[in-house]
């Protein structure tokens, strides 16, 4: 009695703490067709786009020069996974782009000079503002974006 009593505590305990999580929706972020460089979505504008949402998912429609501020709250907890879809100038989706979270796992090598999404972070500056950003192009141009991606967070404020 006593064991099944310790087994039914810890299974309700570890259902109770998976209760407590967040729970965001997948994101879905919407690129110009044949857009290389990077992406910043700030978070918490009151001036930004409202929210947007496809099938329960958030979209974020991400304009020509690549920073978009928005409304909305930054999506954390738990996520279904993260699209990111060229579409022309219709909103139609052109091509869906693979995600890697670094570009030394990007395989096979045929990829290297493919347009990749990777290295997906979010943050907070020193005002507390949220951000993500994604660097979108190839392994090979990989570089010199994450240096254009660190200025451009430094502009955005």
């Amino acid at each position: 009695m006593k064991r099944s009593r310790k087994i039914l505590l810890l299974v309700l305990y570890a259902w109770g703490a998976t209760q407590c999580q967040p729970v965001g929706k997948g994101a879905i972020y919407l690129l110009p067709n044949r857009f290389v460089g990077v992406v910043v979505v700030a978070f918490g504008r009151p001036t930004g786009a409202p929210a947007e949402y496809r099938d329960g998912s958030r979209v974020y429609r991400i304009p020509a020069g690549g920073v978009l501020r928005t409304q909305e709250a930054p999506n954390y907890g738990l996520n279904e996974p993260t699209r990111y879809w060229y579409v022309n100038r219709q909103g139609e989706v052109v091509k869906s782009l693979p995600y890697y979270p670094t570009t030394g796992e990007v395989s096979p090598p045929s990829l290297l000079t493919d347009t990749l999404c990777f290295n997906a972070i979010s943050f907070k500056d020193e005002r507390q503002a949220h951000y993500v950003s994604v660097i979108v192009g190839s392994k090979a141009q990989s570089d010199s974006l994450y240096e254009v991606r660190d200025k451009l967070i430094t502009l955005i404020h």
